[in-house]
C-alpha cells in the first residue's frame, strides 16, 4: 500500500522547532514519507538527519526593496517577503507533484502553499498555532506595541482569507477554534489537537562530560552550594519575551534580590537584549545553549511572566514535564486546562508576581507537589499522542482527493536535495 508524503511548508516556528519535528517523527512511525521545504536557515541541519528537506533561498532583492515598509511595520513586511518570494513558488511548484498533502504553518508563506496547492489540486491542512490577529491586537491593548490599527484589520482579512483556503484547519486550543469559528468558519472544517510534548525528548538532558558548558558548570557549583535557580527561557528576541526579561531584570528580580541573596535569576535563550545584560547584576543570562532541558532541571522555581501573545505557550509545557513549579500570568496558561495552586500558580498581572513567587519560594513543599501535579497533568493531557491525529487528517485529505479522480495514485520517489 502506497504511503502519502506529507510535504511541511514553515520557517522554524515560535512555537520551537521540536514542535513540528515532533508531528513529523509520528506521521514517519506510521508509514507517510515527510518533506520539509523551507528557507535555508541553521535549523534545518537537525531535520536532514531524519528527514527529507527542500530548500528555498529568500529572495535578497525582495527583501532590500521592502527594508522600507520592515522599518514601519515588520508584521506588514513578514507578510509581503513571504507572499512575493518567487522562489519559493518555483519550489514548490517544481515538488508538488511528488507531494500528497501540504501542511503550512500558520501564515508562514502559507500565499505560496495556497497558490500552488489550488493549481495542483492537492489538500492543504493550515496549523494555525498562533493566530496573529489576536496576538497583535493584545499587544495594542497592554501599549506594549503602538500597531496601527489599518494593519490590524489587514492582518485579520488575510488570517480569514487563509481560513478559507485552507482544506482543513488546526488549532491547539478550544480558545483558538472558538476565535476561528467567530470568523464564520464551519466547526467541522476546524480540528483542535493539543500542543503536545515528547516526555523521552525532554529527559533526555545529559551535557557531554567532555566538553561541558562554562555556565553550565557554573549553576552546577551555584546549586551545590545551596542557591535556589529560577529560570525563564525563550527566543529573546520574540518581543514577548523580551518584554517578560525586562520585566525580570528591572522589577522582579531587584525585588527578590532584596529579601533573598540565596536566589538567582537564569535567563536562557539567544538574542538577549545587551542593554539588559550590561546591566543584569546577579541575573545570569545564558545565550543559546545546546541542551535546554539540562538547564531547566537545574532549577526549583520556573517563571514565564507573559503579558502579550496568544496560543498555548510550549515553555509552561517543558516546565510541567520537568515537574518544575511555575508562577506564571493567565495569559501563559492560556489554553491549558490547569488550576491556581494545583498545577502552577497563576495571577492576574505582573503588580502579583512577586508576591506569588516569593510565596513559592517559602513554602518548598507546595512547590514540590505542585510539581508533580503538573507532570502528571502533561502525561495524561499532552502526551505526543495527540499527535496520531495528524495521521488520520493527512489520510482524510489524500483519501478525498484520490476519490474526486484529481489524481491517479502513485508512489513518487523521495525527494532529496
Amino acid at each position: 500500500m502506497a504511503h502519502p508524503l506529507v510535504g511541511f511548508v514553515s520557517v522554524p516556528p515560535i512555537l520551537g522547532w521540536a514542535f513540528i519535528t515532533d508531528i513529523a517523527k509520528v506521521l514517519r512511525k506510521n508509514g507517510c514519507r515527510v518533506c520539509f521545504i523551507q528557507p535555508e536557515s541553521p535549523e534545518r541541519l537537525a531535520t536532514q538527519k531524519s528527514f527529507y528537506v527542500a530548500t528555498f533561498r529568500e529572495a535578497g532583492l525582495l527583501k532590500l526593496i521592502l527594508m522600507p515598509i520592515g522599518k514601519a511595520s515588520p508584521l506588514l513586511f513578514a507578510t509581503l517577503t513571504s507572499a512575493l518570494n518567487y522562489k519559493a513558488y518555483r519550489k514548490l511548484l517544481g515538488l508538488i507533484k511528488r507531494i500528497d498533502v501540504l501542511i503550512c504553518l500558520n501564515s508562514n508563506y502559507f500565499f505560496p502553499a495556497a497558490v500552488v496547492a489550488k493549481l495542483a489540486k492537492k489538500p492543504l491542512i493550515l496549523l494555525f498555532g498562533d493566530i496573529l490577529f489576536v496576538k497583535y491586537w493584545r499587544a495594542r491593548e497592554s501599549k506594549q506595541l503602538k500597531v496601527n490599527l489599518l494593519i490590524l484589520y489587514a492582518l485579520l482579512a488575510v488570517e480569514k482569507m487563509f481560513v478559507g483556503l485552507a482544506d482543513k484547519v488546526v488549532t491547539l486550543s478550544s480558545n483558538d477554534a472558538a476565535v476561528i469559528e467567530s470568523w464564520g468558519t464551519h466547526r467541522a472544517k476546524i480540528e483542535v489537537i493539543p500542543l503536545s510534548i515528547d516526555l523521552e525528548r525532554v529527559e533526555k538532558r545529559e551535557i557531554s562530560r567532555d566538553h561541558p558548558e562554562r555556565v553550565f558548570s557554573q549553576l552546577q557549583a551555584l546549586k551545590a552550594s545551596g542557591t535556589r535557580i529560577v529560570v525563564f527561557h525563550g527566543l529573546l528576541s520574540y518581543w514577548p519575551n523580551e518584554f517578560a526579561c525586562r520585566f525580570i531584570v528591572d522589577e522582579l528580580a531587584p525585588r527578590i534580590y532584596r529579601k533573598y541573596s540565596d536566589v538567582v535569576f537564569v535567563i536562557i535563550g539567544s538574542h538577549p537584549p545587551k542593554d539588559l545584560v550590561e546591566k543584569s547584576g546577579k541575573t545570569i543570562f545564558t545565550g543559546y545553549v545546546r541542551n535546554l532541558f539540562s538547564y531547566i532541571n537545574l532549577a526549583d522555581v520556573a517563571i514565564a511572566p507573559l503579558t502579550s501573545g496568544s496560543g498555548v505557550k510550549n515553555k509552561i509545557l517543558e516546565y510541567f514535564a520537568l515537574s518544575k513549579p511555575v508562577v506564571t500570568t493567565t495569559l501563559g496558561v492560556e489554553g491549558l486546562g490547569v488550576k491556581d495552586m494545583v498545577h502552577c500558580s497563576v495571577v492576574k498581572n505582573l503588580d502579583a508576581f512577586p508576591e506569588r513567587l516569593v510565596f513559592i519560594l517559602e513554602h518548598p513543599e507546595i512547590a514540590l507537589e505542585m510539581g508533580r501535579k503538573a507532570r502528571k497533568y502533561v502525561e495524561n493531557k499532552h502526551s505526543v499522542r495527540n499527535y496520531k491525529r495528524y495521521l488520520d487528517l493527512t489520510h482524510e485529505s489524500w483519501t478525498q482527493i484520490k476519490s474526486r479522480g484529481l489524481r491517479k495514485p502513485h508512489v513518487y520517489p523521495c525527494v532529496r536535495t
